[in-house]
């Protein structure tokens, strides 16, 4: 079937413009992967932060996601103004003025809505996507796309659910990097949570 051939979704675009839309959106991808796809209903695991560290090897901080009911991880590699954010909000630590993650926060509360999960989609070259569900208010709910820091920067400011697609478990598994993360320490996390 070609793309621009969904009848089920009433999608009546030339296959070439909506190849460009799903390149451009990868939630656009992801959702339509999984309605094509009706027996791979999207499993997804709720995980919780387990560390936020400092990697000297790539000079950038590594989000440790632990499943709750389980014992995958998943590390994320994100930068420094994500991590102080995430670190605030992990520290219960109130700044004078709100911050970009507490705006979007106070945007979401202000409009009525609510945030119900952030849904870490999927892995594109060494990329992570998520997306922020958003609950309208009346019932229906919308996704928004987003890098994982900042959409787990919001989940902890809401506190809403964290949940990773299982296949992006699945796709992260590399033995060099289960290695390092079985040889960490506790005093491997320092200061920052």
């Amino acid at each position: 079937m070609l793309l621009g051939q969904i009848d089920r979704t009433g999608i009546n675009t030339p296959d070439w413009q909506l190849s460009q839309m799903i390149e451009k959106f990868p939630m656009i991808r992801y959702h339509i992967y999984n309605f094509l796809n009706p027996e791979r209903y999207p499993v997804v695991r709720q995980m919780k932060i387990e560390g936020l560290l400092f990697d000297p090897r790539s000079n950038m901080y590594i989000l440790l996601l632990k499943e709750i009911d389980g014992n995958n991880t998943l590390p994320i590699w994100i930068g420094k103004p994500e991590a102080d954010s995430i670190a605030l909000a992990l520290g219960k630590i109130v700044t004078p003025r709100p911050l970009t993650h507490d705006l979007i926060k106070n945007v979401i509360h202000g409009m009525k809505m609510k945030v119900t999960k952030i849904v870490i989609t999927e892995i594109v070259d060494n990329t992570y996507y998520a997306g922020i569900y958003v609950d309208k208010g009346d019932g229906s709910e919308i996704s928004i796309d987003s890098r994982p820091s900042d959409a787990i920067a919001v989940a902890i400011r809401i506190n809403a659910p964290i949940f990773v697609d299982e296949h992006v478990i699945e796709h992260r598994n590399n033995d060099e990097l289960e290695d390092w993360l079985e040889k960490l320490k506790p005093e491997d996390f320092g200061n920052i949570m």
